[in-house]
């Protein structure tokens, strides 16, 4: 009889083959039209350690100056870069990771090698505005969430207002978008669509049925 199967499970250990590897850096090398206030994402296999990968990234603008900012470990699958004062109109930028110093979780190295990509902000000149005002007969006071959706790409641009004040999206790229508007009740800066177990209502919501014609250096109004 095998002692080693009484009480439980005999398990051989196993050498671990994982490797520490970047999938991707965002934004993309080639990128235009980026956002002035995006931020540098990289996406590793394994958890990075914080202190190597403060190290190992550098962000320079088109005079190689080097752009201070603010990371976010809260993910070391996938941590962020925010420059402190975002970027420049019609800027070319350059991400610098130098995987030879950065060391994942366990210290364990990467490849020896650096990775340099390279992208362009948006062009101030291109871009308009969306302004209007939120109104509700059924609520006197409140904070209103305003959000345009473009009709191609992800991004969603937001602003906040009060209902005694009117609002402006500023820095949007020409072409048509769908418009919301959310009454933030509790004045938490989002939208919470309520639930059935604890029962909670939906705060109030308006989607504009039209869609919503931007141009570059104009500021589609009363909306």
């Amino acid at each position: 009889k095998d002692n080693r199967l009484q009480g439980g499970f005999y398990i051989p250990l196993k050498t671990d083959t994982t490797s520490s590897r970047l999938f991707r850096i965002l934004p993309a090398h080639g990128q235009k039209e980026v956002a002035f206030n995006a931020s540098i994402v990289a996406n590793f296999s394994v958890p990075v350690d914080s202190h190597s990968y403060k190290k190992s990234l550098q962000l320079k603008d088109q005079d190689s100056l080097v752009l201070p900012g603010r990371y976010n470990f809260q993910n070391l699958l996938s941590p962020v870069f925010t420059p402190s004062n975002g970027f420049k109109s019609n800027s070319n930028c350059q991400i610098q990771l130098s995987l030879s110093t950065l060391k994942d979780l366990w210290q364990r190295s990467f490849l020896d090698t650096m990775i340099v990509q390279e992208f362009t902000t948006l062009d101030i000149d291109y871009l308009g505005e969306i302004a209007g005002a939120v109104t509700s007969s059924l609520h006197d006071t409140f904070q209103a969430i305003i959000e345009a959706n473009p009709l191609r790409g992800d991004l969603v641009y937001q602003t906040v207002t009060r209902a005694d004040q009117s609002y402006q999206l500023d820095l949007l790229p020409e072409g048509n978008y769908l418009a919301r508007s959310i009454l933030d009740l509790n004045r938490n800066g989002k939208w919470d669509k309520g639930s059935s177990v604890p029962g909670e209502f939906s705060e109030p919501f308006f989607f504009k049925p039209d869609t919503i014609k931007v141009r570059k250096r104009w500021t589609t109004q009363g909306i």
